[in-house]
């Protein structure tokens, strides 16, 4: 894993710090060194862009927490929020488990719920897409819309 090497070597720098009890990073050298870093991304989880030699590296701050306290994460696993609060990154809420336990307690904890486009519908094949699927999420057809039909 290429990213949770850069992330030591950050680490290992000074460049990245680490607070395990609250679930937060800081960048010292930043414009704001005492602001956590963390964008909320579409699924709800926290991503922290980095500057690397002139280029941008995203990472999940939870990723950069549990390396920061346990090293990398050992490979076929993934880091999992046992209180499945996407935004709590304490190390006491991470847990490092397979990716197929992972995905199980996803499912199990409703947490794919209005995430990406895994709620919509999947045509005869598989594919996503309202048209395609020849309805609406609500149950009405395509061509029950102005300008659905094609």
């Amino acid at each position: 894993m290429a990213s949770d090497a850069l992330i030591v070597e950050l680490i290992r720098e000074g460049r990245l710090v680490v607070d395990p009890l609250h679930g937060y990073v800081y960048a010292p050298r930043s414009n704001t060194p005492r602001k956590p870093l963390g964008a909320l991304t579409k699924k709800g989880y926290l991503r922290a862009c980095i500057n690397v030699g002139g280029h941008q590296h995203h990472f999940m701050v939870h990723r950069i927490v549990w390396v920061g306290a346990h090293g990398p994460v050992p490979e076929g696993h993934e880091i999992d929020h046992r209180s499945t609060v996407k935004t709590d990154n304490r190390l006491s809420n991470l847990e490092a488990v397979p990716g197929a336990e992972n995905m199980r307690r996803a499912k199990v904890n409703g947490a794919f719920a209005g995430v990406g486009r895994r709620d919509g519908i999947r045509d005869g094949k598989g594919r996503f897409g309202k048209k395609r699927a020849g309805r609406q999420l609500d149950g009405r057809t395509w061509d029950d819309y102005p300008g659905g039909q094609s």
